[in-house]
């Protein structure tokens, strides 16, 4: 659209009378800018165009003279390819959610994912019930289609297949028509928040139940002072690790200095302290082997995460 309105062909075509005083002005009150946005928002209103096929047609017909400088719009938009003559045919699979803002990956505001099938992807295909790779392909390569009722001379879409993707047709129209007030979505920013906290509070309680059970076991240690070991570990190396992309701090040292932040901070003083207080090499050395694998049960839910 930024292409077509700032086009000065059609910026500089006159619409006739009925269109400016339709707006309340005449054509030389209008700069170019606003000329080309009016004859747009007339197309809108008089031919409600549905899709960008639609609008260049609607535009075409509303403005003939307009029509050449449309089609060579058109053309250097889509580097000289022809516009698909293909309507946009939208589905909404109830089975394949999707977080309602790029901020809720983990769909703690879950959503039905909508797609247009002259535009799917073969993720989008598969994640409809019957539907295996080949078959997905072979949808993507036969489009576009003209109607649901087209992916019946796909090879490997059956007649239930055919049927599921009409009803999800019927779906995707069925909710387009609801009221905005009758429709499934509304954000919740707390139900976003606390989809991470749990999933935060997930990953640091596997960390800490691993890191107590790997320093008990290593180093000999009761539970308790071990559950504690395993909470320092959580802590200290895993919020430092998530809070690092959101500082910037993507360098390889920067990287390692994270994950060596737990042993700097408890590793090492706990291990002068077994070294002073007990003077026993043997635990020193396990001490010293605790918190050498401890960082890798750090990356290990970090890549998990």
């Amino acid at each position: 659209m930024w292409r077509w309105l700032t086009d000065p062909e059609i910026r500089a075509s006159s619409a006739g009378d009925a269109v400016y005083s339709a707006f309340g002005t005449t054509r030389r009150d209008v700069d170019p800018e606003a000329n080309a946005m009016l004859k747009a928002l007339m197309v809108l209103h008089l031919r409600h165009p549905r899709d960008v096929l639609e609008l260049v047609r609607a535009y075409r017909a509303t403005f003939p003279g307009d029509a050449a400088a449309v089609d060579r719009v058109v053309s250097d938009t889509l580097v000289g390819q022809a516009l698909p003559d293909a309507p946009e045919l939208w589905m909404t699979n109830r089975g394949f959610t999707v977080g309602a803002t790029v901020l809720d990956q983990y769909r703690a505001v879950p959503l039905p994912r909508s797609f247009d099938l002259n535009a799917a992807s073969v993720v989008d295909l598969l994640a409809v019930p019957g539907m295996d790779r080949r078959t997905a392909g072979a949808v993507v390569a036969g489009a576009p289609y003209r109607s649901v009722e087209d992916l019946a001379r796909v090879p490997g879409v059956a007649s239930h297949l055919v049927a599921r993707f009409r009803s999800m047709a019927t779906e995707h129209a069925t909710r387009s028509k609801a009221p905005e007030n009758e429709q499934e979505f509304t954000f919740n920013l707390t139900n976003l928040v606390v989809g991470y906290v749990i999933r935060a509070l997930g990953f640091l309680l596997a960390v800490v139940v691993c890191g107590a059970v790997l320093h008990r076991r290593i180093r000999r240690i009761g539970w308790g002072r071990a559950l504690a070991t395993g909470t320092a570990l959580g802590l200290l190396g895993l919020l430092p690790a998530w809070i690092r992309p959101v500082l910037g701090a993507s360098s390889p040292v920067a990287e390692v200095a994270v994950l060596l932040l737990p042993v700097v901070l408890v590793g090492v003083p706990g291990l002068l302290l077994d070294v002073f207080r007990h003077h026993d090499g043997c635990r020193a050395h396990r001490t010293a082997l605790a918190w050498a694998v401890s960082p890798l049960l750090v990356v290990l839910v970090i890549q998990t995460w």
